[in-house]
C-alpha cells in the first residue's frame, strides 16, 4: 500500500479530517524557517500514522477477514488470545479517538467546520504554527504511546492468524 493511501486510511477516508490535517500541517511548513523547524516532526508523525493504520487495518483486520473461513484450525487458547487482542485493539483505537482526536476537535472548532463542509472555500484557519505545535506537544506523547500499543497488539493478532497458514 502506498504512503498516501495509508494516510487516507489513518484518517478513515474522511475528506474533512484529511483537509483539517492538511491545513494544520501547511501552517507548520508555511515558511522556510518553519520547514526547517518542523520537517522532521511532520515526517515522524506521518510515519507513525502510516504504521498505525497499516497495523490496525491491514495487519489485524484485513488478515482476519482473509482467514475467517479457516479459524477452526486455531486452538482454544489461540481463539481466546485472538478475541482478547481484538478487544484490546478496539479499546486502544477508542482511546486514540477520545484522548487525542476528540481533544483536538474540542480545542479547535474549525475542525468541525472541515467535517461539516470539507469542500468549503469559506473556512479560514487563523491559527499560527506556534499555537498548533504548542497544543500538539500536550497530546503527542499520548498519541505515540497509543499508536505503539496498536502496532504491538496488531502484530500479536497477525501472528496468531499467520499460524493458520502454517497449520493449514
Amino acid at each position: 500500500m502506498a504512503g498516501m493511501d495509508e494516510v487516507y486510511l489513518a484518517f478513515g477516508y474522511s475528506s474533512g479530517f484529511t483537509r483539517a490535517f492538511g491545513d494544520f500541517a501547511s501552517k507548520l511548513v508555511a515558511t522556510p524557517e518553519l520547514v526547517t523547524k518542523n520537517k522532521a516532526k511532520l515526517r515522524d508523525f506521518f510515519m507513525k500514522i502510516r504504521k498505525c493504520a497499516k497495523a490496525y487495518y491491514l495487519d489485524a483486520y484485513e488478515t482476519l477477514q482473509e482467514n475467517l473461513g479457516t479459524l477452526e484450525v486455531l486452538s482454544a487458547a489461540e481463539v481466546k488470545s485472538l478475541h482478547d487482542n481484538l478487544a484490546l485493539l478496539k479499546a486502544e483505537r477508542d482511546k486514540l479517538v477520545s484522548n487525542v482526536v476528540q481533544p483536538l476537535k474540542d480545542k479547535y472548532p474549525i475542525i468541525g467546520e472541515y467535517f461539516a463542509d470539507p469542500g468549503s472555500d469559506k473556512i479560514s484557519n487563523t491559527l499560527t504554527a506556534d499555537e498548533i505545535e504548542t497544543y500538539w506537544n500536550t497530546l503527542s506523547a499520548e498519541f505515540d504511546s497509543i499508536c505503539n500499543e496498536i502496532i504491538k497488539i496488531s502484530g500479536k493478532i497477525k501472528g496468531i492468524l499467520d499460524n493458520i497458514k502454517v497449520k493449514g
